[in-house]
């Protein structure tokens, strides 16, 4: 009796959106309820560490992270880029193609959603592994649904908020 190869265990993918990724290195907190906004995506990034998952996001991503740290956040040049540099490790960046950027350009003639949003978007769905895409947008979510899995990160680890 020959025995059958063992199952290989698939381990799952997310591609975190830029709102999800601020969360996580300032760990923000809801102004109107005190919930650590930072929580979940703590014990995502956590897993991916471990190698329970595997972290992506894009290139859109870090430009959007120095844009809103910087105005939004008025944080100084030298801390966001330190901030920054704790993704290398953690998350694969994928640099959008021109395939994606036709796709974006698709889907935001036929959603309702900004340039940066669709282009995290198409970029995720066009990934070789599925992944769940992780956002806390309720629009861009919406729309996210329509093409891949997407989830929220308390969603995703059944946190209630």
């Amino acid at each position: 009796m020959g025995s059958s190869p063992p199952s290989k265990t698939v381990v799952p993918a997310f591609f975190f959106d830029t709102d999800v990724i601020v969360s996580w290195l300032i760990d923000e907190t809801d102004p109107n309820t005190g919930y650590s906004l930072g929580k979940a995506p703590r014990t995502l990034v956590e897993r991916i560490e471990s190698g329970k998952a595997i972290g992506q996001t894009s290139l859109f991503t870090l430009l959007e992270l120095r844009f809103l740290l910087k105005r939004r956040k008025a944080l100084p040049r030298e801390k966001i880029e330190a901030l920054i540099s704790q993704l290398e490790p953690i998350f694969r960046v994928v640099i959008p193609d021109e395939l994606a950027l036709l796709r974006a350009n698709a889907l935001q003639a036929d959603h309702a959603m900004g340039p940066i949003d669709a282009v995290q978007l198409a970029t995720a769905s066009l990934l070789e592994t599925p992944c769940t895409f992780i956002s806390r947008d309720a629009a861009l979510l919406k729309v996210a649904r329509l093409f891949l899995e997407a989830k929220t990160p308390e969603e995703l680890l059944g946190f209630t908020t």
